[in-house]
């Protein structure tokens, strides 16, 4: 069968790379195990007879190896690509007959161009709730995910999550694990600086004239947009959400708007760059960067997911890292820490392999699978959300929050619509290099929230 793959990509252009849609190169693609005596063979020009007469020996000495496996493709976010490999391995190994082939992007926007191309996988990443193109209510409006409610880890969805999970009553993916957004310090260049870890944020800016002589006080990728939502979120969280509990209700009966509960987060932001928390590298920076900022010791602090505390051991495995909660509030007692069901597995309702691809996703659910991947992603189980258990490390002061349930959902998950959270993103980055202003960048936003 590998002659036969060969064969096909050097002779039809037509030929398109499983989870891309794109043409194949024209350089020929060989399987893993094909000798130089192989190569050669498919590297020369091939007549129609000659190929006629391979295709005829080939499918008659394949053709039980082709109806002895299915081939499923998977697209998911490259942070989760240590846990989703192992999770595919595991899953391989009690499914020989399956086999799955993952891509990993930086951002959703390129997988939901694959399911508007008719091109989607057959399993896909899916972000709970709504306001994000991968959300599951916006996929599921479009009808372009699998009803799930049949599979027995629907019967058992934590009831703090189910809104997140289902919609129109049916459930569409299993919660996995719940993340939050933390604030990471590196203990030891902490302790150069001479500071302690800021817990309000006069304390957080004071911290700010103090380090920037002699290192980088937050590591910021602002070259990207993702990284703009980390201390966004935990500045409003601690802001809007503390002076008006039910803001989001508020928003959505028209009570209330981001013009009026998120001005002052986007001040803040401004006050943080103007005194020098940001490196003036952090437009050309990407999160990678940052990443590698705080593991190597170039930088003091980094706010983002929990998740991508693994990356930052990785680049450096003798790091000592703290996590605090940001300190998004000039007083430590309105604090709050954002928090949400993460990103989990879906199956597309344009797989040819659905039974397969719905296979996975049990085997994801499985508990003692799920613990596994959790522990890969340093996140804290779905299921395990009532207990409040503390998270992996030096994390007391996010343990505390947790416990206390001073937290507040992930903002997106409760906006209409996915139009939203991309302009907050790119609105982010013009601010904080002046080419809009805060008041325009808050019309825009609501201008936006009653679009469908």
């Amino acid at each position: 069968m590998k002659y036969l793959t060969a064969i096909l990509r050097r002779s039809d252009n037509r030929f398109r790379h499983i989870g891309t849609g794109q043409p194949a190169s024209s350089t020929l693609s060989y399987p893993p195990d094909t000798t130089e005596d192989d190569m050669f063979a498919l590297s020369n020009p091939i007549t129609g007879r000659h190929l006629l007469g391979g295709l005829a020996c080939l499918t008659l000495a394949s053709a039980p190896a082709v109806l002895s496996a299915q081939e499923l493709t998977m697209s998911y976010l490259a942070s989760y690509k240590t846990a989703t490999d192992q999770a595919i391995a595991g899953f391989e190994a009690a499914n020989p007959g399956i086999k799955i082939r993952a891509s990993y992007t930086a951002d959703g926007q390129s997988i939901r161009a694959q399911f508007t191309t008719g091109n989607a996988p057959d399993i896909t990443l899916i972000y709970p709730g709504d306001g994000a193109p991968m959300s599951l209510i916006q996929l599921a409006k479009a009808g372009m995910l699998e009803d799930l409610s049949s599979e027995p880890w629907a019967k058992t969805i934590p009831q703090s999550f189910r809104r997140a999970v289902t919609f129109n009553g049916k459930a569409y993916v299993p919660p996995t694990t719940y993340s939050f957004i933390t604030m990471l310090s590196n203990d030891e260049v902490m302790k150069k600086v001479g500071a302690s870890v800021p817990v309000n944020f006069n304390e957080l800016l004071a911290f700010c004239d103090k380090a920037k002589a002699s290192t980088i006080p937050i590591a910021f990728g602002l070259k990207e947009q993702v990284p703009t939502l980390f201390p966004g979120y935990a500045m409003i969280a601690s802001t809007a959400f503390v002076d008006n509990p039910s803001f989001a209700e508020d928003h959505a009966a028209g009570r209330t708007s981001f013009a009026k509960g998120y001005k002052q987060s986007m001040e803040m932001y401004l006050q943080m760059r103007d005194r020098g928390c940001f490196s003036r590298t952090a437009a050309g920076n990407s999160n990678d960067d940052a990443l590698k900022q705080i593991a190597n010791g170039q930088a003091a602090l980094y706010v983002g997911v929990v998740a991508f505390l693994p990356a930052v051991i990785k680049y450096n495995p003798d790091v000592k890292i703290t996590q605090s909660p940001f300190p998004g509030n000039v007083d430590e007692s309105k604090v709050r820490l954002p928090i949400g069901p993460t990103i989990t597995y879906g199956v597309s309702a344009q797989s040819k392999h659905k039974e397969a691809a719905k296979k996975f996703v049990a085997y994801i659910a499985q508990p003692d699978n799920l613990r596994k991947w959790a522990a890969t992603v340093n996140q804290l189980v779905a299921s395990d959300i009532e207990s409040a258990p503390a998270p992996a490390g030096n994390a007391t002061a996010v343990a505390n929050l947790l416990r206390a349930k001073r937290t507040v959902e992930y903002l997106d998950r409760n906006w209409p619509n996915s139009k939203i959270q991309p302009i907050y993103m790119a609105g982010i980055q013009e601010l904080l290099s002046n080419q809009t202003s805060v008041d325009a960048l808050l019309k825009r936003m609501d201008d936006v929230y009653s679009q469908p």
